[in-house]
């Protein structure tokens, strides 16, 4: 079974950011996380068109553009952003990059030093 997460990848460097006319969108510094002041959006969908990842999405109803904040308000109540909660892989997390690397590559060694019994050959 294969997950992907089409979620906000909360880019260092995000071009949603940089080319929204109405500064409707932000990089939070504390946490890296992009989001949209509803309250500054003119709905011109700009940074959907300029996002690698398609992310920002048109709201009809309100006239805004909305994406993912990484859950700010469930991670003030101390909670995981709900991606990370419900994910039942357990791949997606959130936190400090460098920790994250560091798990990440700590990952990575152990499953290069296990081993597995190969069941399926395949012959040509």
């Amino acid at each position: 079974m294969t997950s992907l997460s089409l979620s906000c990848m909360h880019c260092a460097d995000p071009a949603c950011v940089a080319n929204c006319p109405a500064g409707a969108l932000s990089k939070d510094e504390n946490d890296g996380s992009v989001k949209v002041d509803v309250n500054r959006c003119i709905g011109c969908k700009t940074c959907s068109q300029v996002c690698p990842f398609d992310v920002p999405q048109y709201r009809e109803e309100e006239g805004t553009m909305a994406k993912c904040d990484l859950c700010g308000d469930r991670r003030q109540m101390g909670l995981e952003p709900a991606c990370v909660q419900t994910c039942f892989n357990h791949a997606l997390k959130v936190g400090p990059l460098e920790s994250l690397r560091q798990e990440a590559s700590g990952r990575t060694e152990r499953k290069l030093n296990e081993t597995t019994e190969v069941s399926v050959i395949i012959v040509e």
